[in-house]
């Protein structure tokens, strides 16, 4: 775990866990009646510092439905059966609004039928 303690501005720096895990010690502490623990806190006086969590860099799905609707012209000669498909559940009617509306199918289900049938175009998968 890296934390960076700057002592000219008195600010330090830390991953966003160290500040659960900071909590649930206090708590665990409060708990069972205990006043003093091995914690950052008491090893360290940060009173005098600003702490900044930083959040870890973490992978973002911004696929969208012109990027479906993109990708399965491309591959509507080649693959004529899932273009149907796909065509079929995007036009889809599930229900109707009050004043008469029709109502498609939710991009959500569309994504996720996407990436079932091609996983190698899902940002977030795991190698």
């Amino acid at each position: 775990m890296r934390i960076i303690l700057d002592t000219e501005i008195k600010s330090a720096e830390a991953p966003y866990e160290l500040k659960e895990l900071m909590e649930g010690q206090q708590k665990f502490n409060k708990a069972f009646g205990k006043s003093k623990s091995a914690n950052l806190s008491d090893v360290i006086d940060l009173t005098e510092y600003k702490i900044t969590y930083k959040q870890n860099r973490t992978k973002v799905d911004k696929t969208n439905s012109k990027d479906i609707n993109d990708f399965m012209e491309n591959i509507k000669d080649t693959d004529k059966d899932l273009y149907k498909e796909f065509i079929a559940l995007r036009d889809k009617e599930v229900s109707k609004t009050k004043s008469g509306k029709p109502i498609k199918t939710n991009f959500l289900i569309i994504k996720k039928w996407f990436y079932e049938h091609f996983p190698n175009n899902k940002p977030l998968r795991s190698a």
